[in-house]
This record gives structure tokens, sequence and C-alpha cells, in this order.
């Protein structure tokens, strides 16, 4: 399977896997307990003002290619600022510095999916309109190189060679070493988002994602594909049941 990080799907009510959460302004976090997406548990960062709220993942290296998907649910009701926008999730260099952006914005009252480079001010409409009430598989591919770079964008797509976004050429060539997921920033208040299941890897994700943990003894633990040790036996678990504790659970 080869992921660099996750499946993080929040389950322990907490940042996870996370490094760190980082807040600013108007910008809070916690964990909502209503079985809005994937589980029991999701982020929810709210905005009250201009701000942040957001988990932050430094990948202990630097990367030229990756896969970033996770799933975010924008809750009935769900409205922001018109005319305004606010991030998604950001990539950033080692150093700190932002390198590409992804957002949501206001165009007149209908919502659409953006991105930003801050190494080549380049402004781009991903062309994927959002509704509230809806949940979103978003994955993400960057290939960080000034000729031949690469962005794709899937939207609740698993059909590699059919991505809804594909831009080649001059993305920068700085490579990304950290990960923000959650509202990156805004610049006005919003109602609360809610982010899950997320996953960075260096090869296509798609489908893998829809089903990879399962909680043994308060522990959530990766089983797709994979083999885990439940009582000192190990189990082959894609596509099987295993009995947990006299419960049988179903795990591909």
């Amino acid at each position: 399977m080869g992921y660099l990080f996750g499946y993080e799907g929040f389950e322990n009510g907490n940042k996870g896997t996370f490094d760190q959460e980082q807040t600013w302004g108007g910008g809070t976090l916690s964990y909502d307990s209503g079985s809005l997406i994937d589980g029991t548990y999701t982020l929810k960062s709210s905005m009250s003002a201009a701000g942040e709220g957001t988990v932050k993942e430094d990948l202990g290296a630097s990367y030229e290619t990756l896969f970033i998907q996770f799933k975010i649910h924008l809750p009935s009701g769900w409205s922001f600022d018109t005319g305004t926008y606010f991030g998604i999730m950001n990539v950033l260099d080692s150093s700190n510095n932002n390198l590409i952006g992804f957002s949501i914005e206001d165009w007149n009252g209908y919502y659409r999916l953006t991105s930003w480079s801050s190494e080549t001010e380049d402004w781009r409409d991903i062309g994927e309109s959002v509704a509230v009430n809806n949940t979103y598989k978003i994955e993400v591919k960057l290939v960080k190189k000034a000729s031949g770079g690469e962005i794709k964008i899937w939207v609740n797509n698993d059909t590699e060679g059919s991505p809804d976004y594909s831009f080649s050429g001059d993305v920068g060539d700085t490579d990304v070493g950290q990960i923000l997921i959650g509202n990156v920033y805004s610049d006005g208040s919003h109602d609360p988002v809610y982010y899950d299941s997320v996953i960075i890897s260096q090869t296509f994700i798609g489908a893998r994602a829809i089903v990879t943990q399962i909680n043994i003894g308060d522990d959530w633990k990766e089983i797709e594909g994979m083999k885990i040790n439940i009582g000192d036996v190990w189990k082959t678990v894609e596509g099987l049941q295993v009995n947990i504790g006299d419960d049988w659970k179903t795990v591909f």
C-alpha cells in the first residue's frame, strides 16, 4: 500500500497521528462525534472571523510527487460571507513556506473549488462546484516541477485516468514537506466545516481509502490489504470477517 501518512479518521476524538493543531484569529478546532462522514468522529473547523483552524503533518522528508486524499462535509444550511473564500488544504515546504493552496470560493451564492500557487502566483478555477448537505472525497496529485509539473484533482472519482481537473506546466519546483488539512485561511466568518479520512501517498489512492481501519481495544489499526495481529494470531483481513472480542466485523 505504501501510504506516507494515514489513514487518519480522527476516531480517537483528537488530532490522531497528525503532528499538531494550528489555530489563530477566529479559527477553532474540535472533534465532532455525530458520524457525519466515516466512522464516529470528524475534524470540525469553525471560523467566527478571519483566521485558521487546521491540523498539520510534517512528512519528515521532501517529495516532488504526492497524492493527498481527504473528505469534506458541508452541512445543511451551511453558508459563509458572500464573495469570500476559505482554504481547505495547503502544501508547504519543509521550512513552512506555502506552496499551493486549495480553496472553496463563493461565486455569487454558489461554491467553487479553486487553487493558488504562491511560487508561480497562478490562480486556477478547478471547474468543480460543491453544494451544502453533501460530502466530497477529494484527491489531489501534485508533481512539483517548473517544467512538466502537474496538478490533478478527483472529486468523488476513483478513476485515475479520468481526473476532474488536470493541469500540466509550471507549478513551482519546491518539493512538499508539510500538509495542512482544515480551514487553512478564511477572509471572513463561516459555519463549521467537517474533515475526515486523510491519506497521503506517492501513488494514486482512489477507492482504497474506503475502509482502512477497525478498532481493536480502543486502538485504531490500518487493515486494508494487510495482516494484523489479534491475540498473537496473524490474520489476513482484506475482504474477510474477523472475530474481535466476540464481535464479527467486515473489514474489506
